[in-house]
């Protein structure tokens, strides 16, 4: 990439923008927080690409997904599921993998979000972005 350009990623990251007003709708101030964190985080990262904002925006990336699993858990546990949830459920449990096999996959055999083209590289980690978000408003929304 040319030192003047911003990355697609800078721009895809807006999408956790998304998961902040839906939790600020639902009134789930954690998640709110968390989610701005993130975006953030990510905003940050994906501008500066440094290893410190790399760290610190795996970190927050951990804390969404902890927190999301916790509240899924707790909503899978708590109420009498019907078909709808069923499909909310496996609805997350996609969007999860989808984000593993995208991030992890792609890092130990040099694909998707770690191919060679930086261009092809930034679309995955965008559509990761996006799929991560979905799973999410999904969690909220169930």
């Amino acid at each position: 990439m040319e030192e003047n350009t911003i990355s697609l990623n800078v721009f895809s990251s807006f999408i956790f923008l998304t998961n902040v007003g839906l939790a600020y709708y639902y009134n789930y101030t954690l998640y709110l927080i968390i989610f701005l964190l993130l975006f953030t985080t990510s905003v940050t990262h994906h501008y500066y690409q440094t290893f410190t904002t790399n760290i610190i925006d795996k970190i927050t990336v951990l804390l969404v997904v902890s927190y999301g699993f916790y509240i899924f858990i707790n909503k899978c546990l708590n109420n009498s599921l019907l078909l709808k949830d069923y499909i909310c459920i496996l609805a997350v449990i996609l969007t999860f993998l989808s984000t593993i096999y995208l991030y992890c996959y792609g890092y130990i055999y040099n694909e998707y979000c770690f191919c060679q083209n930086l261009i092809e590289q930034e679309y995955y980690h965008g559509f990761m972005h996006c799929m991560a978000s979905l799973g999410h408003h999904i969690i909220m929304l169930m």
